[in-house]
């Protein structure tokens, strides 16, 4: 092959040299032609020597093997059915209603909480093939129930006659009372339920929902409040979610480059939705069997616009001062933990508190609602990094307070 270019019969603008495009050329196969396209209209090539200009270019960027786009492994927002290799880990959680289902032989009931989109639904369908053998699991989804509560009930009861394991698993078990209050289902739902679980003691039953009990009508639930064993359906593990990250892009001959699986983590939370969006994303426009940390904060600013449904549903939730404590937290940094103290003192500095008794509340309050975390002892950082970028982007400090602020 020629090495020199004018023997290729390439002629570009003077400003322009020939080994700046071949980065461009590169850049273009790897990110998607539009990337550097205005840059490569203004070269000219003499018929058949593009090849040649392809292979030179690659060997400057020998770390990077241009790939065709791969077939994107990733379903973001949809539960995983049973098996789906996406369900990856939870085997803590599992073990734990194995333990708590029951007591011996006599059947309980376990509310197991946690925020939309966190993986409720896939836990439920999962969940037979977790359990020890020999349980059966009888699965409700109340968002689609209609008709009467006691058909399924009645089957669950007669399932559990004799020595079986049944688990009735109702999940969104909290829009039952919207729907009696609706007349989609019956008036007699809950006592339907009530008389099942006083008749049946060897049935367990599983609650899934966003929702305590006592933070329901007590007019419908009263009869469980004394009962239900609550577990909260929280982020994967470090390992879980380095797996959910990594192991699909494998599949494909993609690795990830370590700072890229790092900030994946944090921008994700651990949350399998929102890891399978970055990684939805990011797959959809990987283009080298390498990804590095640089490709994949290109995507962020389209990370959060597909994560905005999700992440105004946190925000929602939060006060006015646990908002101003976020914006605090987001401004330190890329996911560097703020020590306590300098977060009060910056949120007093923006005429938001005046003791640092209200920051710490707040801060009690943002962890027990999983926005923030604890990192190194007395500092704290936004647990989901594409809520900082959130958070940043819909709320910019006003500059008339900055001056303010700045004038002292």
């Amino acid at each position: 092959m020629a090495t020199r270019p004018e023997s290729w019969g390439v002629s570009c603008p003077a400003k322009y040299g020939f080994d700046d495009f071949c980065d461009e050329l590169a850049s273009s196969l790897i990110h998607g032609l539009d990337h550097g396209r205005i840059r490569l209209k203004q070269w000219q090539f003499r018929t058949g020597q593009f090849l040649n200009l392809v292979a030179h270019a690659k060997t400057r960027h020998r770390d990077s093997e241009v790939v065709f786009p791969i077939a994107n492994p990733y379903v973001p927002g949809k539960p995983l059915p049973d098996g789906h290799p996406l369900f990856i880990g939870r085997s803590a959680l599992f073990d734990d209603l194995a333990r708590t289902l029951w007591s011996g032989a006599q059947g309980n009931v376990v509310a197991l909480v946690g925020d939309r989109r966190c993986g409720k639904s896939s836990v439920v369908n999962n969940l037979a093939r977790r359990l020890p053998p020999g349980c059966r699991v009888l699965a409700i989804d109340a968002q689609g129930l209609f008709g009467d509560l006691r058909v399924p009930l009645d089957e669950a009861a007669a399932a559990s006659q004799g020595d079986s394991r049944v688990v009735l698993a109702i999940d969104e078990f909290d829009d039952l009372e919207a729907k009696v209050h609706s007349g989609v289902l019956p008036p007699h739902t809950f006592d339907a339920l009530r008389h099942t679980l006083q008749h049946h003691p060897r049935l367990a039953v599983l609650l899934v929902g966003t929702h305590r009990l006592e933070d329901l009508g007590a007019d419908y639930w009263s009869f469980l409040f004394n009962q239900a064993l609550y577990r909260r359906l929280g982020p994967l593990t470090e390992p879980e979610a380095r797996a959910l990250i990594a192991d699909p892009f494998a599949a494909c001959g993609v690795t990830l480059e370590e700072l890229a699986v790092r900030d994946l983590l944090w921008l994700g939370g651990r949350e399998p939705y929102l890891l399978q969006l970055c990684c939805h994303t990011l797959a959809a426009q990987v283009r080298t069997t390498a990804v590095t940390r640089d490709e994949l904060r290109r995507t962020v600013r389209d990370l959060a616009r597909r994560a905005e449904v999700h992440l105004h549903y946190l925000d929602e939730r939060l006060t006015g001062f646990d908002r101003a404590v976020c914006l605090a937290l987001a401004e330190s940094g890329n996911g560097d933990p703020m020590p306590a103290p300098a977060l009060a003192e910056t949120v007093f500095a923006r005429g938001q508190a005046t003791d640092s008794e209200a920051v710490t509340h707040s801060l009690h309050r943002l962890r027990d609602q999983a926005i923030v975390e604890t990192a190194c002892g007395c500092c704290w950082r936004l647990r989901i990094g594409l809520f900082a970028e959130w958070v940043r982007s819909h709320r910019p400090m006003p500059e008339e307070r900055e001056a303010a602020v700045a004038a002292g």
